[in-house]
Formats: C-alpha cells, structure tokens, sequence
C-alpha cells in the first residue's frame, strides 16, 4: 500500500467519527476538491483533505459544526488551496 491509498484509508476511518452533518458536509468537500484537483498530485490532494478532516473533526471536539467552522459556501477557500498546490503536467 504506498503513502497516497494509506492517506485515504485514514481518511476513511476518520470520517466516520464526524456527526451525521458534519459527515454530509465533508463529504462535499471531498467531491468537490477531487473533482477539482485533476492536474495536481494525488497525494497532496489526500494530504489537504485529511488536514480538512482534522480540522473539522476538531471543531465537533469543541461542540462546533462544519458549517460555523469553514461557512456555508467553502469553494472561494477550497479553490485559494488548490490554486497554492503545484500542478502536474
């Protein structure tokens, strides 16, 4: 298994440990940057979405949702992110 599937298995265990609306916002952050990232390395993309999980899953620790924590339109900061990642070629 090589860093990039590890990063997403984590991903994937971590997940579940969101509330059931944090899950369901997460969840489109994570469509929305796959979808998105098409000329940028995988394995950089996998690490900004683990940071994101984190960050989220920090928020609900301190009795905060997903949406009072990134807004309720994140793509404007999702597209600043990955504009700063270099592309592939």
């Amino acid at each position: 298994m090589n860093e990039t599937e590890k990063l997403i298995e984590k991903n994937n265990n971590l997940r579940e440990l969101l509330s059931a609306e944090n899950k369901e916002y997460y969840e489109q952050i994570l469509i929305y940057i796959r979808t998105k990232s098409f000329f940028h390395d995988e394995l950089d993309i996998e690490k900004i979405l683990l940071e994101i999980l984190q960050d989220i899953l920090e928020a609900q620790k301190n009795s905060e949702n997903a949406v009072d924590y990134f807004g309720n339109n994140p793509q404007n900061t999702l597209d600043d992110i990955l504009s700063q990642l270099p592309k592939i070629t």
